[in-house]
Order: C-alpha cells, then sequence, then structure tokens
C-alpha cells in the first residue's frame, strides 16, 4: 500500500472524533445541542449511582433491544476499533507496521476465506468482551465514588485479557477447520547429507549410550563383539540429511538442491543397509514414500554423492493436502501457548508491535501434536526388490532381517513428517495478526471506562465554566460536543504520558 494512502487512513482514523464534534457543533440546531447539553451534563448535585445508571440506560438504548442489533453493532465497534488501533499503531510504531502490513495483505489476496474467518474471530472476541464489559458497567450503578469506578475498571481489562487468550484459540481452531480444504500439490524436496556425513550403526549407538555388564577379568570390548553376532544389528545405519522443500514454480538444479531450497524443514532420520550408491537409497526411499496415502506419485530428479559422502536427492512430489487435522483435545493449550502475549510477549504488547501467527503452524501443530501416542511404532522397510513391509522395531533382530541384504527402514513417524510437507502452503501461507488486532477489545473495554470518568467529571466542568466564562452556559451550549470531546482528552492524557515515559 503506497505511503501516502497509509498517511491519509491513519489521520482520518485518529483525527475523525474531533472532527465529528466539531460537526456536530456547528451544523446541529440549537435547541438539539441544549438538550444534550441538559441531559449529558446534568447537576453536581446528581448523585454518582444515578448519574452512572443514565450513562448505562443511555449505553443499553444506543445499542439496540433486540439480540440481532445488539450485535450487529457491537461488530460495527469492533471493526472501528481494529482500524484504529492499526492507526495508533501506524503513528507510534511505523517500522512495525510497515513491515508486516504487505504479510497481512498478501494473506488477504491469497487467502480470502482463512482471512475473512480471522477478522470475524477477532470481531467476535470483542463482541463477547464488550459484553463482559456492559455487565460490569451494571456494577458501576453501585459505586458509591469515583475510585471504585477505578478498580471496576482495571479488574474489567484484566479480564478482557483472559477473554482474548482463553477464546482466541477455540476462534482459531473452528476457522482451521472450516477453511482448510484437500488440495493437489506439487513440490520439490531435497535431502543431503551436509559436509560432513556420518552415519552410525545401531550397534555403536547401543554401545555409546547403554550401560554393559561384564566379568571382571573379561575384556568388556571382547564381551560386546561376541553377542553382536545374537542382535544382527551392525549391517543398519542411522542416516540424518537434511530436508528442504520449495514450491513447483521453477525446477532446481542439484547445486541449489545442495545449498538447501527456499524453505528448510530441519532434518529427517532413516536407517540404510548396504547402500552403495545415492541412486539406490532414492529408488528405496521412493518406494516407503508412495506408501502413505497423501503422496501420490513421486519422481527422482537427481541424485549423487562423492568421494568425502556427500550425498544429495531431489525429489518431485505430487501429494494432497487433507483436511486440518487439528485436534482440540491435543492442540488447544499449544495455540494458546503461542499466542499468549503476555509472557515473552508483554514488550510487543506494550509497544503495539505486531505477534503473527502462521497457518501453517497451525498445520504443524495438527499433524505433530499426540501424534507419536497415536502411531506407535510403527515402521516401513524396503528391502532388496520387494514390496514395503511394515513392521516394528524388532524386525532389526528377527530372522527375517537376514534375508534384508540391502534396504532402507523409516518410522512412520518420520513418514507423516515427509508427508505432511503436501499440507504446507509455500508462498501463500496466512498469518493471524495477533497483535495488535487483539487489543482491540482492550481498547473497548479501555475507553468505555474512561468515557465513565468523562461523564463523573462533566457536571464540574459545566459548573467552572458557567462559573468563570462569559456566558459560560452558552458557550457549553454551542460547542457541547467539543468541550466532551476535550475532557475525555484531558483524562486520557495521563495514561498517553505513562505510556510514553515508560514505553
Amino acid at each position: 500500500m503506497p505511503n501516502i494512502v497509509q498517511n491519509m487512513l491513519s489521520l482520518i482514523g485518529l483525527s475523525s472524533p474531533i472532527i465529528l464534534c466539531v460537526f456536530l457543533d456547528r451544523y446541529l440546531r440549537n435547541d438539539l445541542k441544549a438538550k444534550v447539553t441538559e441531559s449529558v451534563y446534568g447537576s453536581i448535585d446528581t448523585p454518582l449511582s444515578d448519574r452512572i445508571s443514565l450513562l448505562y440506560e443511555s449505553l443499553h438504548r444506543a445499542l439496540g433491544r433486540s439480540y440481532t442489533s445488539r450485535i450487529i453493532r457491537l461488530s460495527i465497534i469492533s471493526l472501528i476499533s481494529i482500524l484504529f488501533i492499526y492507526s495508533i499503531q501506524y503513528f507510534l510504531n511505523y517500522k512495525e507496521f510497515t513491515y508486516n502490513i504487505s504479510k497481512l495483505e498478501k494473506s488477504i489476496y491469497n487467502n480470502p476465506i482463512f482471512s475473512i474467518l480471522v477478522l470475524l474471530s477477532f470481531m467476535a472476541v470483542d463482541v463477547i468482551s464488550f459484553a463482559q464489559t456492559l455487565t460490569f458497567m451494571r456494577l458501576t450503578v453501585h459505586c458509591k465514588n469515583v475510585f471504585e469506578v477505578i478498580f471496576l475498571g482495571f479488574a474489567d481489562i484484566a479480564i478482557s485479557l483472559i477473554i482474548v487468550i482463553v477464546l482466541m484459540p477455540i476462534f482459531i481452531f473452528i476457522t482451521h477447520k472450516i477453511s482448510t480444504k484437500p488440495r493437489e500439490t506439487t513440490y520439490y524436496l531435497s535431502m543431503t547429507s551436509g559436509t560432513q556425513r556420518q552415519d552410525i550403526s545401531i550397534y555403536d549407538v547401543i554401545r555409546m549410550t547403554a550401560p554393559w555388564a561384564f566379568k571382571k577379568d573379561q575384556d568388556s570390548e571382547q564381551a560386546f563383539n561376541e553377542d553382536r553376532e545374537k542382535y544382527n544389528l551392525g549391517d543398519w545405519y542411522y542416516t540424518n540429511p537434511s530436508i528442504s522443500a520449495t514450491d513447483s514454480t521453477n525446477t532446481p538444479d542439484l547445486e541449489v538442491a545442495a545449498a538447501g531450497l527456499d524453505y528448510h524443514l530441519g532434518k529427517t532420520l532413516y536407517l540404510t543397509k548396504n547402500i552403495n550408491s545415492s541412486d539406490t537409497e532414492a529408488n528405496f526411499l521412493k518406494k516407503i514414500m508412495t506408501t502413505h496415502e497423501n503422496i501420490e506419485r513421486v519422481d527422482i530428479v537427481s541424485s549423487e554423492s562423492d568421494v568425502f559422502g556427500n550425498q544429495v536427492i531431489l525429489f518431485k512430489i505430487y501429494g494432497r493436502a487433507t483436511y486440518s487435522k487439528l485436534n482440540l483435545l491435543y492442540d488447544y493449550t499449544s495455540i494458546m501457548n503461542d499466542i499468549n502475549y503476555l509472557g515473552n510477549d508483554l514488550g510487543k504488547f506494550t509497544k503495539l508491535s505486531n505477534k503473527l501467527y502462521s497457518e501453517n503452524d497451525l498445520t504443524y501443530m495438527a499433524l505433530f501434536n499426540g501424534l507419536e501416542n497415536r502411531i506407535g511404532k510403527t515402521m516401513y522397510f524396503a528391502c532388496n526388490e520387494t514390496n514395503v513391509v511394515e513392521g516394528d522395531h524388532s524386525f532389526l533382530i528377527s530372522e527375517d532381517n537376514k534375508e534384508c541384504t540391502n534396504g532402507v527402514a523409516m518410522s512412520k513417524n518420520m513418514l507423516e513428517g515427509l508427508a505432511s510437507i503436501s499440507s504446507y502452503k509455500f508462498s501463500d501461507g496466512a498469518q493471524i495478526p495477533i497483535l495488535p488486532t487483539s487489543l482491540s477489545s482492550i481498547f473497548l473495554t479501555a475507553f468505555l471506562y474512561i468515557c465513565s470518568l468523562s461523564w463523573i467529571a462533566l457536571p464540574y466542568i459545566r459548573r467552572i465554566i458557567h462559573t468563570y466564562a462569559e456566558d459560560g452556559e452558552i458557550l457549553v451550549t454551542r460547542h457541547v460536543f467539543t468541550i466532551t470531546f476535550s475532557t475525555l482528552i484531558i483524562i486520557t492524557s495521563p495514561l498517553i504520558f505513562v505510556y510514553n515515559y515508560y514505553f
């Protein structure tokens, strides 16, 4: 978005209240402004509870009596609040705004359904938070002094924070479930052993990590070697290659694949036995990968290994993304921990910075939270020229293993990980703007209580103007909206000063 458009939108967002007040003062009829003055400013002799009760009733009428009208009007207020929060961020934290706004625009363009549902989720949380604030406003009717109102305001803001953190994961969960649909996908996957390939046998793993008892007069090395044949594990080697992927827009060459494709996905793990070439290993991996229901076809683009053991295998994989596998029982706590901004992200909260949560994070979480409990210890073995065999770790020490002269073994966990890339959105994964968007509900609550304090102060402002200004009552009537808004700014200014001073 061009800077000039951003500047105009932000200025409109921040200046709209005062422009509206001046407009009303200038063009509204004097008799109507007189009625507003009488009803809004009231008298200092009016009890505090009656004054707040009048404000609550006015707010109640403004929101409408029917359930539908309230939802609609609260949703509009929420949307205005979100726009206002981003206008404030633009001026107070321009760097964060400009850095992340392009990501949000791209998300809306590439993932309209997901992005719209996310926006509706934030608005739904705002509506719930605002409804809770109305309940607190009902309690303020029983307050005897201003300090009780301030205490209720802070308590209400704290509960609004909790509502966002507790309810937002549920709406994110629902959004991901609704918007994620199966789709055909094609991508490139690179496996590289790195500059120093360090394969290690199962025999050596046991030797380094497991305690081994032997007679005092017998050499431990000899004792272990004598039992090595019994386990028949010496020919299986762990391989731990780095993996990376990219979309199918451009075909990468082997040199690019060796350096790593666009998206680094960490490492994977499988076992090899008597593999003498990268082509052989690639073919065994291809056989295992195509057993997964989400991988329809695997093409070996290229494979190469050198005399130093460096190896690169490049696959082109034709797969199918799945429905969202988020499970509320497994994943709710993880989502809550990820979006919580009151921990390590408290600084972002106070500085109106961005906290983005990726749609791909949800996909990854859905596939792996609780996965080990669901898949057990299943493994897949591609041996010699036979089909892939499904078994468990006991195959490595079984009699059938002796007939497997060369092959590759991979756990179901690892295969699930490779297959999950089919659901990954490479260039257009949507971003959820947790911050500052979620601050809109806190802003609504704080604004309402600032309005309440202003409402309590207005009779005193009217008395001061009437006492010390010439034609004070006429002055109040002519500029009722501007004076009211100025009172709001005066009460808010200490909070702005504290924010600027400390943050």
